[in-house]
């Protein structure tokens, strides 16, 4: 075998390949794998240290040990060997059948839709059941088994709440301690990059950046802004082009971006032939941008005050939040690495505000 050494070597055969090429962990596996320390089914591990013995302290074979044992695509396998010793010129071994339930992950995360699901294994030799699951927003199948089984958690609706969410399952066999697994669905993520948005006489395009694990959809263009894709599933860029525009005053249009009940409101404005300086219909002051240490906002024309400030990564997460109660606000943004960032600003009259911002 070329291992610099002796003692037990212990061998996984997937009968269904034959060889080691073109392994890919997704349809391909290793007709032969040999468990050495450091090894899963991702990672190579060890193979020099692959061989078992009390002479070099790895005498015993078990799911809690490095290596343990598992199946194709790594699921835990219930092998249990121990008092791997060399006597003489034989190997020994005692092989236990000891009741085992075990569990390949102690938290599952899904996203925010309804519909959403993830697995998790079971390995066991009894009889379990799984109960929990109290708040009903979670499904999961098979409720109860003898034996291994993988388990599929499911949320049965979106969480439009503003904060993720937790639930626990509890897989229980008679005689033997409870496995908790706790599941947690995200928040729901909807953003847009840009609220306002400047063309030029000459048209163009402009890049508007819509943030989203759920479907999405613009509605109410103007005849002369095409957007490309107008809908989608998840997070996309949407590119907006505006058609060329020969009158003397600027002209803007309104449109909506529409998300599980959610609205953001764009306003596109397109300089005319008189135009000098860009025009705005923001309310709001927000600068230096790019910012340095501090991020300033005003409102020009107070209609309600701020009632919270945050500021959120192209991914979604958000980085600050900061509760105000005022028409303008000051942000500590020292932290922040440079890069582009989404503002959001809620009013106590529920509208909002979004804004890209850089550092």
């Amino acid at each position: 075998t070329g291992i610099p050494g002796s003692g037990l070597l212990i061998y996984l055969i997937d009968s269904r390949f034959t060889g080691n090429a073109s392994y890919d962990n997704v349809s391909t596996f290793d007709e032969v794998y040999l468990f050495r320390p450091g090894g899963n089914a991702t990672t190579n591990g060890n193979y020099n240290t692959a061989h078992f013995g009390n002479h070099v302290s790895r005498n015993s074979f078990n799911p809690n040990t490095d290596p343990a044992p598992f199946l194709t695509q790594g699921i835990l396998d219930l092998l249990d060997i121990s008092e791997i010793a060399i006597q003489g010129d034989s190997l020994v071994f005692t092989y236990n059948n000891n009741p085992q339930l075990l569990v390949s992950a102690d938290y599952v995360i899904l996203s925010s839709q309804g519909g959403s699901y993830a697995d998790f294994n079971i390995a066991s030799n009894v009889f379990w059941q799984i109960g929990g699951g109290h708040q009903g927003w979670l499904d999961w199948s098979p409720i109860s088994g003898n034996g291994s089984e993988s388990v599929r958690v499911m949320a049965t609706s979106s969480n439009l709440d503003g904060n993720s969410r937790m639930d626990t399952l509890v897989i229980s066999s008679p005689g033997m301690p409870d496995k908790l697994v706790r599941i947690f669905q995200n928040d729901f993520t909807f953003i847009v990059s840009d609220t306002l948005i400047n063309f030029s006489k000459e048209g163009g395009s402009h890049e508007l950046e819509i943030i989203s694990d759920a479907y999405w959809r613009i509605f109410s263009l103007p005849s002369w802004i095409s957007a490309s894709p107008n809908h989608g599933q998840s997070t996309a860029a949407s590119i907006l082009t505006a058609s060329s525009y020969n009158g003397t005053d600027s002209r803007s249009a309104r449109f909506y971006v529409y998300c599980s009940d959610h609205i953001i409101y764009v306003t596109a404005v397109q300089q005319g032939t008189n135009s000098i300086h860009d025009y705005t219909v923001s309310s709001l002051s927000v600068y230096p941008n790019p910012m340095g240490n501090t991020l300033h906002i005003k409102q020009n024309n107070p209609v309600a005050n701020i009632q919270k400030a945050e500021i959120f990564n192209l991914t979604g997460k958000m980085l600050l939040s900061e509760t105000c109660d005022n028409t303008s606000a000051t942000l500590s943004v020292s932290h922040l690495p440079q890069g582009v960032y989404i503002l959001q600003i809620i009013f106590e009259n529920g509208e909002r505000e979004k804004i890209k911002i850089v550092k």
